[in-house]
């Protein structure tokens, strides 16, 4: 799984409880303090955080009893930089339409064929259905041969 870059409030929490001794007490804080709307969002962006694997939180009754920061979360801002880092020298091949609509790592008129090279498909190609009835009946019409007998009489002979 390759990195992902966090949104703002997102980064600034997970800062926050990177940061902090105790995280249970702050986000029991912060919790409390928070206005209903407020809470619903810190439980969203603590759900992010544990689904992208940074933090992995206990609740009991409403609050967090537990939390355990993982390894990704305390070198979130490393990752962040070589991201971005990459992301500059990979920037040198978009382009710019209109008002700064970006278009990123495209290939804009598919492949083109420089040599000039005639790729025309063959009539079996064009045409399966009919060529495929017109071999059905010469099978057909080769099995109406008397000579089939004989074969099929040497087969049974060896049974």
């Amino acid at each position: 799984m390759g990195f992902q870059k966090l949104p703002s409030n997102s980064r600034v929490l997970l800062g926050e409880i990177v940061s902090t001794d105790n995280p249970v007490s702050l986000l029991c804080d912060k919790s409390k303090k928070a206005s209903p709307q407020q809470y619903q969002e810190l439980r969203g962006i603590l759900r992010e955080l544990q689904e992208k694997g940074y933090l992995e939180v206990l609740w009991a009754n409403n609050k967090p009893y537990h939390v355990t920061v993982n390894n990704s979360a305390r070198t979130y801002e490393e990752q962040l930089a070589e991201y971005e880092a990459r992301e500059q020298v990979s920037g040198t091949q978009n382009i710019t339409i209109g008002s700064n609509n970006k278009i990123k790592n495209s290939t804009i008129a598919g492949i083109i064929n420089a040599n000039g090279a005639d790729t025309s498909k063959g009539f079996y190609e064009k045409h399966p259905v009919f060529c495929s009835v017109l071999i059905s009946f010469l099978v057909g019409l080769i099995l109406l041969f008397s000579f089939w007998d004989q074969v099929i009489s040497f087969i049974e002979g060896l049974f």
